[in-house]
Parts: C-alpha cells; structure tokens; sequence
C-alpha cells in the first residue's frame, strides 16, 4: 500500500521538475564548451551530471537518474585518466538524459 505523499514533499518533486529543463540546459551548454577546453571545464561537466544522477530519482525521475548516471560514469573515467574524451560519446550519453526526460513523469 503506498503511502499518499506530503504537500511539502509534492511541492519540492513538482520545483525539482519545473527545474529540470534549465539544469540539463547547463549540462548541455558545459557538455559543448567541453572540446578542446581545460580540466575546469570537464569537472564542471561532471559535478553538474554528477548531481542531477543523484537527485533525479529521489524527486520521482527515475529514468532521468538511470541515463544520467551512464554519462557520470562516463565523465568519471574520463577525468580518472581512465578513458579519452569522445564529444561524440558524451552526446550519444547526453541524448539518452533529454529522451529520458521526455519520457518521464514522477
């Protein structure tokens, strides 16, 4: 049985999601300053990511979280040195949070 949510917590969920679009706005405007620009640029990229794979589902966006955490791995690697940057990867990533989002409903 599920438990009906509280105001409160309704009214963060709906702010979270009225937000959303303008977060991954930045994350897409940090995704495309990235090629050929410095160490700052990419941490940036991967802090912004990094916090909406760990937010979205707590606020009810599930999938938003799931495809979100592929392109933090993604930039993790990356930033370990581990894995080359790829602006095509990080795209293909990237399209995978904004379908997500279509898709999604809390």
């Amino acid at each position: 049985m599920n438990k009906p949510l509280s105001p409160a917590l309704q009214k963060l969920m709906a702010q979270f999601g009225e937000q959303l679009p303008d977060k991954l706005a930045e994350i897409r405007r940090l995704h495309e300053a990235c090629e050929g620009s410095d160490d700052q640029t990419l941490q940036d990229y991967y802090t912004a990511v990094h916090r909406i794979a760990g937010s979205a589902g707590s606020y009810g966006y599930r999938e938003v979280s799931e495809t979100a955490r592929l392109l933090d791995r993604y930039l993790s690697d990356v930033l370990a040195g581990e894995a080359a940057y790829s602006v095509e990867r990080a795209e293909e990533l990237l399209a995978g949070i904004d379908e997500a989002l279509k898709q999604s409903a809390p």
